[in-house]
């Protein structure tokens, strides 16, 4: 059941959690999953499509990141609605440019006339990074304001938590998951901090 899991980190493989709650019962999955080949169990494409197979079952909409060098293979293979990018100001144009896919339940193309997003969301990386593969919180926000209606916000490769954050700023519920037990420490950490600096900052407005 969703309520199980509502605003709580979970230690576990995505798969087992997933399988547990309703189909669509979930409104976004957002989610920057491994990029690398070393990173999953077996060939890189069979993993992903069985990650995309039960994302798609279990929420309504999805937006994962990946490497731009995935690019064109991921449109061919998995055919998203729209692609999204991040511009993160590299002065390396090899890694300036991330995509962020969409995948949901609509039939026509949204936000533009292309399948490419003509407006880039700009924001540089984060220079203190508590994984090596966290995003800025910003991006994050910007994404889900695209999404008003979202309310359970997914992520089930959760890393430094940057999804939960974003949700919880906005008001939303959120559920992270991930399958090493450091990243969810990191996670329920930076949950903790942000807590406790929006309640320092609604005391010193009450002054």
């Amino acid at each position: 059941m969703i309520e199980n899991y509502k605003n709580k980190v979970i230690c576990s493989d995505y798969l087992k959690v997933l399988e547990d709650v309703q189909d669509k019962s979930i409104d976004l999955i957002l989610t920057s999953p491994p990029f690398l080949d070393k990173e999953v169990p077996y060939e890189y494409y069979s993993w992903l499509e069985c990650f995309l197979n039960i994302a798609k079952e279990k929420s309504k909409n999805i937006l994962m990141f990946n490497s731009s060098q995935r690019l064109i293979e991921i449109c061919k293979r998995f055919n998203p609605i729209t692609v999204l990018v991040w511009n993160k100001k590299f002065t390396m144009s090899a890694f300036r440019y991330e995509p962020i896919f969409l995948f949901c339940n609509l039939d026509q193309k949204i936000w533009g006339r292309g399948r490419i997003w003509s407006t880039c969301i700009s924001c540089v990386p984060p220079r203190k990074k508590q994984t090596i593969n966290e995003n800025p919180i910003e991006v994050y926000v910007q994404l889900l304001k695209y999404f008003p209606d979202c309310k359970i916000v997914c992520d089930p490769f959760v890393g430094s938590g940057t999804t939960c954050i974003a949700a919880k700023q906005l008001g939303r519920d959120y559920i992270g998951i991930d399958i090493n037990p450091e990243c969810c420490k990191i996670t329920e950490k930076r949950l903790n901090f942000h807590n406790e600096t929006v309640f320092q900052s609604e005391t010193k407005g009450e002054k």
